[in-house]
């Protein structure tokens, strides 16, 4: 009789102690001091051990403090208690996330959907881990449904921005990222997230900006400045950037993308051991990541070292970009099959530059006994004439003709073994269309004086087009009066047309170069070509002509390091800029040359 009261003042004790812990623990998570929290729910535990809320409590108080693994397990001792708990199926699906256990998450997510379809908080963290697994459409529709669900919900606008721009749609991407920030002023992530958008989408400055205003709302926040350090680097603020980075790491020293920032820019001003080095550390803390890999490839091409720099090369298949591994149905040659009396299918993936440096190697191939079938883009066909060893040629459309295996022209030097010292150095290897050079002859008319072929731009979505290209007006202010100047280039800009406009003497054909064979033609007339980098030099260069090409100060690898030379064309002269940006001073190494040449 004596032991029931007793019992009942324990009981009530303990629930007053609980509800007193508990209450303790909601200030300490409202005050973000997730130790104490955390101490205060272990306690509670004691008392209720079998409370599912609880934790599921306890598995966000762990979150919170970075601590994902042991978050999940709290989480599972709260779903075995109560498997309908929405809540803890869905934040373990966000620990999951954490470790970047992606396929892990969504099926918690897809748990606590099953549960309440109509969950946003679900929906919404499920597009988040689909988009890292790249199926951006099925993100899209999460984000939409948690959208339709919550009208008002930041974070599913910052999800669906990412999603769009993962898909490259970069002017929705921003309207996203927009509406978010409109709902919370406050949204750093957000901030952010508009600054990659706009510098993925050429707009740097304005990138700045947004991830300027992310850092006022966040001082320390890494990915912030990281990232400001990329459009740094855009804009040619390389010192500049270099500081973002370092001020990124400082906050995250794990932070690999920094690291990868960080080398990227050390890479454009020259240093490229450093660069290496900043990209093994990326590589380090962060091994999945792909970009590392693929910029470190880029580093030691830069260098020479072609040994170690062509298997990472082949990272760039894994980039997220448009570009994708050919799967024909037949096994890639990797240079350990014999090829005797069997058909390979050679293959562009890349620039029209690209296509035609790499294109020497389709000859060695067919040396080694090879019937080699060529596809390529319609318009670059022409302009591949006279490459030795080509059996067919081929492009989009064409019936598909039956061989043995394939193999990209950029992956040709791994499977080749190709050094430095041993890349072709034929003269030449291409030849221009008789039928084109004698059209394009009568075109150009009798010569007069020395004939020089200008190409000043690339092709706009190149990544570096800002500073290897050089304005028209700038360009032809430094070059001497008494040559015959032709246009090689099909496309110009609006303040270039102006410029041709206003100098008629600059012989510009537009639209009248139908495809590279009619641009091979008129480099074949030219007595110099005087380019920037860009498919002009290559094609140049392959026909043996005496080729100039003005490099920025972040030349690309294929030009190698202060060389003057390129071991890639014999014929060809190398200006490089000391400074990005200053085209001034080799316009005018050019101008004292051409005058030599002239005289001479």
């Amino acid at each position: 009789m004596s032991e029931h009261p007793v019992g009942n003042r324990a009981s009530h004790t303990g629930s007053d102690d609980l509800a007193e812990l508990l209450r303790l623990a909601r200030i300490a998570v409202s005050d973000r001091n997730y130790e104490l929290a955390a101490s205060f729910q272990e306690r509670a535990l004691t008392f209720d051990a079998n409370n599912a809320d609880l934790w599921s409590d306890h598995g966000a108080v762990l979150r919170a403090l970075g601590r994902p693994s042991a978050a999940i397990s709290c989480y599972d001792r709260a779903i075995g208690l109560r498997p309908q708990l929405v809540s803890a199926h869905s934040n373990r699906g966000n620990a999951l996330l954490d470790l970047r256990r992606f396929e892990e998450s969504i099926d918690s997510f897809d748990r606590a959907l099953a549960i309440d379809s109509a969950h946003p908080e679900s929906l919404c963290a499920r597009g988040h881990a689909r988009v890292e697994i790249r199926a951006y459409a099925a993100a899209l529709v999460d984000f939409e449904a948690a959208i339709a669900i919550r009208p008002n919900y930041a974070n599913a606008y910052l999800g669906r921005g990412n999603a769009r721009l993962a898909l490259r749609q970069w002017d929705s991407a921003i309207a996203s990222f927009d509406s978010a920030i409109r709902i919370r002023a406050g949204f750093a992530e957000a901030h952010c997230s508009r600054g990659v958008a706009l510098l993925r989408a050429g707009r740097s400055d304005e990138a700045i900006a947004s991830f300027n205003n992310a850092l006022a709302l966040r001082p320390d926040y890494a990915e912030a400045l990281s990232n400001r350090g990329a459009a740094e680097r855009e804009l040619g603020q390389l010192e500049a950037s270099v500081a973002s980075c370092e001020a990124a790491l400082r906050t995250r020293p794990d932070y690999a993308e920094a690291h990868g920032h960080l080398g990227t820019t050390l890479l454009a001003q020259g240093r490229v051991d450093a660069a290496i080095a900043a990209y093994d550390k990326a590589i380090a803390y962060r091994p999945e990541l792909v970009e590392p890999y693929w910029n470190k490839a880029l580093a030691l091409l830069t260098l020479g070292d072609f040994e170690r720099a062509w298997p990472l090369f082949e990272w760039r298949w894994k980039l997220r970009t448009a570009l994708r591994k050919r799967n024909f149905g037949k096994p890639e040659w990797t240079g350990d099959a014999s090829l005797t009396g069997r058909t390979i299918l050679l293959y562009c993936e890349q620039g029209y530059g690209d296509s035609i440096q790499f294109s020497r190697f389709a000859t060695t191939v067919a040396r080694k006994g090879a019937r080699v079938i060529l596809k390529a883009p319609r318009e670059l066909i022409p302009g591949l004439h006279g490459l030795e060893g080509i059996t067919q040629r081929m492009t989009v459309g064409d019936e598909w003709p039956s061989f043995d295996f394939h193999c990209s022209l950029l992956s040709l030097p791994l499977a080749l073994g190709i050094t430095l010292s041993t890349i072709p150095r034929a003269h030449s290897y291409l030849t221009s269309l008789p039928a084109k050079t004698s059209y394009w002859g009568e075109v150009l008319g009798p010569r007069t004086m020395p004939r020089v072929g200008l190409a000043w731009s690339g092709r706009s979505a190149h990544a570096n087009n800002r500073n290897r290209s050089i304005p028209l007006s700038t360009f032809l202010a430094a070059l001497p009066g008494d040559c015959d100047y032709v246009s090689v280039q099909k496309e110009v800009n609006e303040e270039d047309a102006t410029s041709l406009q206003a100098n008629p003497h600059i012989r510009h054909f537009g639209n009248r170069l139908r495809d590279f064979g009619d641009t091979a033609a008129l480099c074949e007339l030219m007595d110099l070509i005087v380019c920037v980098d860009t498919s002009v030099a290559h094609l140049a260069g392959a026909l043996g002509k005496e080729t100039w090409v003005l490099l920025p100060a972040n030349a690309d690898w294929r030009w190698l390091l202060n060389r003057t030379d390129s071991p890639w064309y014999p014929t060809m002269r190398l200006y490089r800029q000391a400074t990005l940006g200053d085209w001034q001073t080799i316009l005018s190494r050019v101008a004292v040359d051409l005058d030599h040449r002239l005289a001479r």
